[in-house]
């Protein structure tokens, strides 16, 4: 498969593709917004092989083979042939039919449609509904028939010439809308080809949880005889043909006694032996001439019959209006003017309307230039906001913005300020975030040194501390020892609140220690320094490329509709100089032209001005003296001979003057001579009698 960018002009050759053509403009702006251009050379699959199709494929130009692979058969059997205005694969991707395969029997091209979008959209338009799911298609037949064949276990050997017979008499309906349909037709077997909720293939039980289910109806009685036909083997011979016994002549057997034997007495006189010949001689030359009249009965006389004549024609006038309002150009109409069928009679300029020309104009630049702005928009050149059409000027402007802070973020989260693709704007606003977090940096490494410098004198004056307490610690601890190895009583109670004293230096050290070691680490946490991160978030960055794909689909949903209008636009400009071009006013009928309107170059001219009158020349007969044809039969051959001996007519058809001839009359005479009444001369040849005839009419012309 070769996937293409789509051409300007899909839209309009989708536009002008039945059944598409007869779309509601809605479901035609939905179908086109979810369709993308594809391109195929010769042998190529359109679909992958194995698989059910994705999408539909329908055909704008060249043909495409349809196979499936019928279990049994040796090579795939042709499902069909398609071309133009075609959809291939909806209905083996409603089924989920593998093993069928659309091939390329060329340079073709069309549009790709998710199949599932394609089916929503056909099944709720009346143009896609009527064409392609009202009937079910070879593929669909095929599935189902496969389907109930391995259900009764049945050899699919000859599945193929089963489906051949069922496939004309199955039908489709659609449930829930045809449920009462489904239920009454009890002599059909109901297969599931597709739906929601639904298995294909299986036999419809009306199960729960479907939304909708596309049914194939099989008549159960012509399908059983299909198979049953298939089953049967004719081996038995012919039988004979029955023997016909010729049936035997017979004629009668006259018996004639022998004569008796002559006797002298016996024997005829002489007398009657010469009547018995003369008789005889008689009888033979009766026969003779009887034989000789019958001969010359049969034996015609052919003359040449001529007679002088002229042409009557009959038919009915015709006004010959101008049909067309607008002015006249040119007026070919002449009085005596002999025109055949379609000749052109005159040429009108019908008026155009500018105004609607000139808005049609302006409304198809905008679209152009709509069309444009879009497509640039979507490439990434936003250009000019002043230029973004009202309806998506906001669109265009979130583009914009999204675009930009995407840009600016990905470079603050890559930290690199010299990214590639940013603008100016956009490159000082990165470098203006990042010297700010140097700024702040370097802020808090001015506080934390601050910090550190007072810590380190509170540590000082700590450590100094620390280091006369542990001193004052030793002093009173060498001077409790002292007094505790006196033995007076004295003694004794000086050691003892030597002792209590020296616990409570003890204390101070301790405390001195730990503010010692707390300062220590206040010091070690002021010394590390925060390093300097990012301040954009991943989820920041999906947010964006979330509008940034909502903006574009709008502008492109946009673009989708201004496409449309401005293909209708240009069907509207077309037909708009179709209507104003020149018109040829033809003849509808051939005949003679006896009037002609006169009319100035450039007058004006309405549907009902009469330009002329055209007298129709299909009936004709001749008209000469009733002694020259009565000799005639009908569908004899005759001549007509002009007055300038030009031939004008041979070959009718009936007798002249009989009413009943409606050929046509081949001539080459002038106008002048082919015209009422016109002299002519009438020549055939005709049967005036026979041989017999001429005899009597001589021998009664000698007698007398």
């Amino acid at each position: 498969m070769v996937a293409a960018v789509a051409p300007v002009d899909y839209a309009k050759l989708l536009f002008r593709t039945e059944p598409f053509s007869k779309m509601a403009s809605a479901r035609r702006f939905q179908l086109l917004s979810e369709a993308r251009f594809a391109s195929f050379s010769l042998g190529d699959y359109i679909f992958k092989k194995g698989e059910p199709p994705t999408d539909v494929f329908i055909l704008l130009g060249g043909k495409v083979c349809v196979l499936g692979e019928m279990p049994g058969a040796d090579e795939p059997v042709v499902l069909g042939e398609y071309g133009p205005g075609s959809c291939v694969g909806w209905d083996a991707a409603l089924a989920g039919a593998c093993g069928v395969e659309a091939i390329a029997e060329g340079d073709i091209f069309g549009l790709l449609v998710a199949a599932p979008s394609f089916i929503e959209i056909a099944r709720f338009d009346v143009a896609l509904r009527d064409s392609f799911l009202g009937k079910p298609s070879r593929s669909e037949v095929w599935w189902a028939v496969l389907s109930e064949l391995r259900r009764h276990d049945i050899s699919l050997g000859k599945a193929a010439r089963i489906v051949e017979k069922i496939a004309p008499v199955c039908t489709t309906r659609d449930w829930p809308e045809e449920e009462s349909v489904i239920q009454a037709k009890k002599s059909y077997l109901w297969v599931v080809s597709g739906g929601e909720g639904v298995v294909p293939g299986r036999l419809w039980d009306e199960p729960g949880g479907v939304l909708w289910a596309r049914l194939i109806g099989i008549p159960i009685d012509q399908f059983e005889r299909a198979i049953k036909e298939q089953e049967i083997v004719h081996e038995s011979p012919a039988p004979p043909l029955p023997v016909m016994k010729p049936v035997a002549e017979t004629s009668p057997v006259v018996a004639i006694p022998a004569p008796p034997k002559a006797t002298s007495a016996s024997r005829p006189s002489l007398a009657r032996r010469i009547a018995k010949g003369t008789v005889l001689l008689l009888i033979v030359l009766t026969a003779v001439i009887a034989g000789l009249c019958g001969w010359a009965s049969r034996q015609p006389i052919i003359e040449r019959v001529a007679s002088d004549g002229r042409l009557i024609f009959s038919g009915d006038a015709h006004e010959l209006s101008a049909s067309v309002t607008g002015k006249l150009m040119e007026s070919r109409i002449r009085p005596g003017m002999r025109v055949s069928k379609g000749a052109v009679l005159a040429i009108i300029q019908p008026p155009k309307d500018e105004t609607k020309a000139k808005m049609l104009a302006d409304t198809l630049a905008r679209a152009k230039s709509q069309i444009d702005f879009c497509e640039r928009v979507l490439a990434g050149n936003l250009g000019r906001l002043t230029d973004a059409p009202e309806s998506i000027a906001g669109n265009v402007r979130d583009l914009g913005f999204l675009k930009s802070e995407y840009r600016v973020s990905s470079a603050i989260n890559a930290g690199k300020p010299d990214a590639p693709g940013l603008s100016q704007e956009e490159r000082a606003r990165v470098n203006l975030h990042f010297d700010r977090l140097k700024a702040d940096h370097s802020a808090r490494m001015d506080v934390a040194q601050q910090d550190s410098s007072v810590k380190r004198e509170d540590l000082a004056d700590a450590e100094d501390a620390l280091r006369e307490a542990r001193e004052e610690l030793r002093v009173q601890t060498a001077a409790a020892a002292s007094l505790v190895a006196g033995r007076s009583d004295d003694s004794k109670e000086e050691a003892a609140s030597a002792q209590r004293a020296l616990a409570v230096y003890k204390r101070v050290v301790t405390q001195r220690q730990d503010t010692v070691a707390r300062i220590r680490k206040e010091i070690a946490s002021i010394r590390v320094a925060p390093a300097v991160v990012p301040v954009a978030a991943t989820t920041n960055l999906e947010k964006l490329e979330t509008g940034i794909r909502d903006a574009e689909k709008q502008i492109r949903l946009f673009s989708a509709s201004v496409r449309v209008l401005s293909v209708e636009t240009e069907i509207a400009i077309e037909q708009l100089n179709a209507d104003a071009a020149p018109r040829q006013i033809t003849a509808i009928h051939p005949g003679l032209v006896t009037e002609a309107a006169s009319f100035a170059p450039d007058s004006p001219v309405s549907e009902t001005t009469v330009l002329g009158k055209l007298v129709t020349r299909q009936a004709w007969r001749i008209e000469c003296p009733e002694q020259a044809v009565h000799h005639m039969k009908p569908g004899q051959d005759f001549t007509i001979v002009g007055a300038n001996a030009k031939v004008v007519a041979q070959y009718a058809a009936a007798l002249p003057g009989s009413g009943k001839n409606k050929a046509r009359i081949q001539h080459d005479a002038s106008d002048d001579d082919w015209r009422d009444g016109a002299a002519i001369r009438f020549e055939a040849m005709v049967v005036t009698g026979n041989l017999l005839e001429s005899w009597l009419s001589q021998f009664n012309s000698f007698r007398q």
